[in-house]
């Protein structure tokens, strides 16, 4: 489960990342680091509204890995990883003809201020652990909600799981 919140507009939007089950499951890349796989994810949003995220939302990524059926029931659960960034910092900027009482849409977005693709990525390579890499592509026309300035240009469109190869 992926939540990205962002308390300045008080927005939040949830997705559920499944891994794709078509094909080739996992690819294995060679890194400086070692090899590590890397699985394609599938992306349904599952609460929020619109498919803008917001330029400096906090997300945190919940992963569940399947349990050993051997394993005891343990609340320190090492099938679960928790990551997270503080603030996407998505490509934006200051819209100050907005309105505060309804959203502003269909906003064009400049190609030298808005890439057409951005990745983040939650986790950390250099740990030798689980590493979540977010896609965002840049929208048709970008919106800007009510009672906010920051234009919104981008939506989530990819998602891979990586984790070393052992």
């Amino acid at each position: 489960m992926l939540h990205m919140e962002d308390g300045s507009d008080n927005t939040s939007v949830a997705f559920e990342l499944v891994p794709v089950r078509s094909g080739r499951v996992a690819a294995t890349t060679d890194t400086p680091l070692g090899p590590f796989r890397r699985i394609k994810m599938s992306i349904s949003q599952t609460s929020g509204e619109g498919e803008a995220i917001s330029p400096h939302a906090k997300a945190v990524a919940h992963i569940h890995f399947q349990k050993d059926p051997s394993s005891s029931n343990d609340d320190d659960d090492p099938n679960k990883v928790v990551l997270s960034i503080e603030s996407l910092a998505l490509p934006t900027v200051e819209h100050t003809t907005s309105q505060n009482s309804y959203d502003e849409v269909g906003i064009e977005l400049p190609p030298k201020t808005f890439p057409s693709k951005e990745w983040r990525q939650l986790g950390d390579l250099e740990g030798k652990s689980v590493v979540l890499q977010l896609g965002f592509k840049r929208l048709s026309r970008g919106v800007v909600p009510s009672g906010s300035t920051l234009l919104k240009g981008y939506a989530l469109s990819q998602a891979f799981l990586s984790q070393p190869a052992v």
